[in-house]
């Protein structure tokens, strides 16, 4: 006797459009997810370079003496004063544009392309903290970091007229007022750190 046959149970064509449109759907989500980690990732170290660079600077910046310590005068730099390696008191960075960052005496700090830093210097009333139009003895350091983003960070900073800084030694010495360092992971230079601090107690060199 013919048995009757038994059909085979098959995918339909709806059922094989679902199938596709879920998958296509995973792989969007997953694409998208990664994505962002990517660019959450990128974000975060581009935060760590900008606020290195901005210590680094600020430390720099914060070094020198308060005023010029030859012909002292408005905000500004002084005559001949054109090269960061010449600048001898704070208010000489204002308005200066370090673009790609460089290291004080002009050596461009590698994997920065894109990257740039401006330092803006104002008087402060000392009672208040608003702008004032003359010296007060205080002023504020404001170093703005800007990523090839466009992304900015901004690090402030008070110095006074009669700080640490200004107090000259009882005798003519050289001493270490600032120690900066460059980290960076095997040969990407793209994970360079730089960073650096001046140091409030005066170190004689020799120590």
């Amino acid at each position: 006797m013919a048995r009757p046959r038994r059909h085979r149970p098959a995918l339909t064509l709806v059922e094989t459009m679902f199938s596709v449109l879920i998958m296509a759907t995973v792989v969007v989500m997953a694409m998208q997810t990664f994505g962002s980690m990517v660019k959450s990732r990128a974000a975060t170290n581009a935060r760590c370079v900008a606020t290195s660079l901005a210590n680094q600077y600020m430390a720099e910046i914060v070094q020198n003496a308060y005023t010029d310590p030859v012909s002292p005068g408005s905000i500004g730099r002084e005559s001949g004063e054109t090269a960061r390696s010449a600048f001898d008191d704070v208010d000489d960075y204002h308005n200066w544009t370090d673009s790609p960052p460089t290291q004080r005496d002009g050596t461009a700090i590698a994997g920065l392309t894109g990257w740039s830093r401006t330092a803006t210097v104002e008087y402060l009333n000392p009672d208040t903290l608003a702008v004032a139009g003359t010296d007060t003895n205080l002023k504020r350091i404001t170093v703005t970091v800007t990523d090839p983003r466009g992304v900015q960070t901004t690090v402030v900073s008070l110095r006074s007229g009669v700080g640490t800084y200004d107090q000259n030694p009882a005798a003519t010495t050289n001493v270490v007022r600032w120690v900066g360092v460059e980290l960076q992971l095997g040969s990407d230079s793209a994970t360079r750190m730089v960073s650096g601090a001046a140091v409030p107690n005066i170190i004689p060199s020799g120590q």
